[in-house]
């Protein structure tokens, strides 16, 4: 188990990485390490340099003068925006009741049948509250295609196809950037996923201080909130990938891409596909 604490120490959370089994078969599927994934990239980078990745970055990728064109470029797409926090809200209460019943059988007493039923009620995810912020949640950006004339890697402002139009964006309307409304919705009746939960089982007593017993348990879980389509894009957008299975775990994964973008972020950074510079 890690604690808050370990995450800060960052051998150590290094070291349980490496010393942790695959969840399966390398080169079979893949999976998205949300919390990790600075550790990994980082000690690659810190064990080949001997540096940090932030030193690295800043000493070999970012000077004074990619710097100001990263910043000249994004000046007319992504204009400052300053906001109170007010907007939409959601609404998070919830009933979670239990309940329960046992009855003993026979003269004697010493089976017991016993039933119960809980539900349980998700809780709400840090994405979910700031989706309707308009300045994002976790970054703002519009992405559009380039050229990479001068192939320096870097999307200057006379290299940005902006007469194809946004290629997609988040946490902004890129019609109204400046807006203090996200063009992202939450549905009216959003609420937490509930589990339900069954449990049924028997106990009998063999001997004084001594039962046995077994119980069969039945859990189902609704509304899980799994679908969070781009706004102006639907299910025909999307394409089957490869399906990866282990064993018997198998999933259908969506894809929706397209190479040649550039991603314009409020962070004040620019984002490039690696590998979509041409000319």
């Amino acid at each position: 188990k890690i604690t808050n604490d370990d995450l800060y120490d960052w051998d150590k959370v290094c070291a349980l990485l490496a010393a942790q089994a695959p969840y399966w078969e390398p080169g079979t599927a893949s999976g998205y390490h949300a919390l990790t994934q600075g550790y990994l990239v980082g000690e690659v980078v810190r064990r080949i340099t001997g540096r940090s990745l932030g030193t690295v970055f800043r000493e070999e990728i970012v000077t004074d003068s990619t710097a100001y064109r990263l910043v000249h470029a994004e000046a007319d797409f992504l204009p400052a925006l300053s906001y109170n926090g007010s907007g939409p809200t959601i609404n998070w209460n919830d009933v979670s009741p239990r309940a329960g019943l046992t009855y003993a059988l026979g003269e004697n007493k010493k089976t017991i049948a016993r039933a119960s039923y809980a539900r349980y009620a998700g809780q709400l995810n840090p994405f979910e509250v700031t989706s309707a912020s308009p300045v994002g949640g976790y970054y703002t950006y519009i992405a559009y295609r380039w050229n990479d004339l001068n192939r320096d890697g870097l999307a200057q402002k006379n290299e940005i196809l902006t007469n194809l139009g946004p290629q997609y964006f988040n946490a902004i309307d890129p019609r109204n950037p400046t807006s203090l409304s996200s063009p992202n919705t939450i549905a009216s009746d959003y609420h937490a996923n509930r589990d339900d939960e069954f449990i049924g089982g028997i106990d009998h007593e063999v001997m004084p201080n001594l039962s046995v017993g077994g119980a069969y348990t039945f859990r189902r879980t609704n509304d899980w909130p799994s679908w969070n389509p781009r706004i102006g894009l639907t299910s025909a957008d999307y394409t089957v990938a490869a399906r990866p299975s282990v064993g018997s775990f198998s999933r259908t994964p969506q894809k929706w891409m397209r190479r040649g973008e550039a991603a314009f972020c409020r962070t004040g950074r620019t984002t490039i596909q690696p590998t979509a510079a041409w000319s």
